[in-house]
């Protein structure tokens, strides 16, 4: 039997850590988000090299340096982008892509392949790009692509997040046929999950610690909400009077952002606006958003007529999707349905990412074929895979883009294009890169010059307020408005400067939903926004979500029924891209049947 180990490692945020994963045995990792759990996962899989320390293979008692070992051939990894994982041209060529380099004759392979994707249900799919696959569909192909090639460990870094209940009990049961000839290393935020493991290990601001059986401190509350894990037995996250401050404190730095003043004190802003009444001071500023995006002329066309707020009339989708139906203003829709049932077409359709190839979309009373751009600010996406859609060069430049005339994210571009040339030309590790970045961005007094000062405190009375002109630029740069409202979303300031695909996955997927939320949008889409968060960041997003519900529009993809307890007014069923199920909320448990088919966990 095989063994890796892994003694006094660090790399990046790792310290000096010590581990064993065994061949025959099924770890899982847990932790808050960022704590180090996917840099574990690039070590042990061979993609990085540890700083200090060193990792061994073990084989019959017998040590194996690492530099000797081919990584690739020991160990395969699932990482938590799929789409970033499949290269063939069909879903065949990518089965059959790492079987045919191992040297297996085409009739093997060509049996192998069919009876793998008969196992994970993508049989009748081998001539379909990966890329018209739906997330769940994409995790299934990689996951039987690695598993094919019968590596000695394999590390699944939420690779069956995206899975609806079917398809993640098929991908189990493959799991279990090699349970004696495999290590695996689970990374979830799923209990459940957990409890297949026989070993949980905890990672935490870049500590390992093996606590022994899932089961028993999973059971723990303390000992969870010590290491942001959902306990068993809870379904959604109880609510925190943190979450209620995080609300506050969004609605307060966005009434700030809006009137470009530099006020802080919350005694002081409850005089200026009322802040128990949440409600007004949210329709407010959705008002003020309106009435910058829309003439007088079609208010009464968009608005008032809430009934065709959003409308598909007839509407087909390359025969992916079908829809006929109406959305009114401010509902919360749950839209439910197993792995490419067509949940995620159904978003994109909403903000006319595609368009159909007959009937009719609908939104705020136009047909989008008549819309010039101005519905991307008014309806904002959150997809599945944050990394594969975060374009900025840093955070800030990701969550505030839509900002016009930004001095501060001109120069983060302008400085971000600059190390990356570095980067490209002396090919230096990421990770310093990232460093060199942020203490370059980390802008001190002497590069505020008194323009800088005078755009954001324009307001004479300000000025007067604020006694020290050096306290004005250290609140305008290191604790500036925009960097407040990242810490909102629990990204801290130094995270601004960062490279999106620095980031852990939860930590894009907070970033993500600044950017969503930054601009006020009327209609905000959420395809399953938990994947890779914590239980404080799930908590955090739902809680918000109860604060939103009445005041936008939300459509809500997920595969479990206990996201959208209290939140939900309406859900929709999707099978085959036809909705098959229509209830309020309140009636959804005469249902579960049908929602348990379809794979929803109930």
């Amino acid at each position: 039997m095989k063994e890796i180990q892994g003694r006094g490692v660090s790399y990046g945020i790792l310290k000096e850590i010590d581990f064993v994963l065994r061949q025959g045995e099924i770890v899982v990792l847990m932790g808050p988000n960022g704590g180090g759990k996917s840099t574990l996962a690039r070590l042990i899989s061979g993609l990085v090299e540890p700083n200090q320390g060193k990792v061994i293979l073990r084989n019959k008692g017998q040590e194996l340096p690492w530099e000797e070992v081919i990584p690739w051939q020991e160990v395969g990894i699932i990482g938590q982008h799929p789409r970033r994982q499949t290269i063939g041209a069909n879903v065949q060529e990518e089965l059959s892509f790492g079987l045919l380099n191992l040297g297996w004759d085409m009739g093997t392979v060509r049996e192998t392949i069919n009876s793998l994707a008969e196992k994970i249900g993508l049989l009748d799919k081998l001539n379909q790009s990966p890329a018209t696959l739906s997330g769940g569909e994409r995790q299934r192909l990689v996951l039987v692509s690695v598993l094919a090639m019968e590596p000695s460990f394999l590390i699944l870094d939420e690779a069956m997040s995206m899975l609806d209940k079917k398809s993640q009990e098929a991908c189990l049961n493959l799991l279990e046929e090699k349970n004696s000839t495999i290590g695996q290393l689970w990374i979830t935020h799923d209990p459940q999950l957990a409890l297949q493991g026989d070993r949980l290990w905890i990672m935490h601001e870049g500590s390992l610690f093996d606590v022994g059986k899932p089961e028993e401190k999973l059971k723990d509350k303390l000992f969870c909400q010590k290491y942001s894990l959902r306990s068993l037995g809870n379904g959604a996250p109880s609510k925190s009077p943190k979450n209620r401050d995080v609300w506050e404190n969004y609605c307060r730095i966005q009434l700030l952002r809006k009137r470009g003043s530099l006020t802080r004190n919350k005694e002081h802003f409850k005089d200026e606006l009322p802040f128990q009444d949440n409600l007004v001071f949210q329709d407010s500023l959705l008002k003020e958003n309106k009435n910058e995006h829309q003439s007088a002329a079609n208010k009464a066309t968009m608005y008032e007529e809430a009934e065709g707020f959003l409308e598909w009339k007839d509407a087909r989708y390359n025969s992916r999707l079908y829809l006929d139906e109406k959305i009114k203003e401010r509902t919360f829709l749950a839209i439910l349905g197993a792995s490419g049932g067509g949940k995620s077409t159904l978003l994109e359709s909403a903000i006319a990412l595609i368009k159909p190839t007959s009937g009719s979309y609908h939104a705020f009373g136009r047909d989008i074929r008549e819309s010039k751009g101005e519905l991307r600010q008014k309806i904002r996406l959150v997809l599945q895979e944050p990394g594969e859609y975060l374009i900025g060069t840093n955070v800030y430049d990701e969550v505030f883009y839509l900002k016009p005339q930004n001095p501060l994210k001109s120069w983060l571009s302008e400085q971000g294009r600059k190390f990356s040339k570095i980067f490209w030309r002396e090919k230096l590790d990421k990770q310093a890169v990232e460093e060199e970045i942020a203490s370059k961005y980390r802008i001190n007094e002497k590069t505020v010059d008194e323009k800088r000062v005078d755009e954001v405190v324009d307001d004479e009375t300000a000025k007067v307020k604020i006694a020290d002109e050096k306290a004005v630029e250290k609140k305008i740069i290191e604790g500036g408005i925009e960097l407040e409202y990242l810490q909102v979303f629990g990204l801290s300031p130094d995270k601004a400067y960062s490279y999106p695909e620095n980031l852990s996955g939860g930590e894009r997927q907070r970033v993500a939903l600044a950017a969503a939320l930054e601009s006020l949008p009327e209609v905000l889409l959420l395809d399953e926004p938990l994947l890779g968060l914590d239980a404080q960041g799930s908590e955090m997003v739902l809680e918000f979500l109860s604060e939103l519900k009445g005041r936008l529009t939300i459509l809500y993809v997920t595969h479990n029924l206990w996201e959208i307890e209290e939140l939900a007014d309406e859900v929709w069923l999707l099978k085959d891209g036809e909705i098959i199920l229509k209830c309020a909320y309140k009636d959804i448990m005469a249902h579960q049947e049908i929602l348990k088919e379809a794979g929803v966990r109930c």
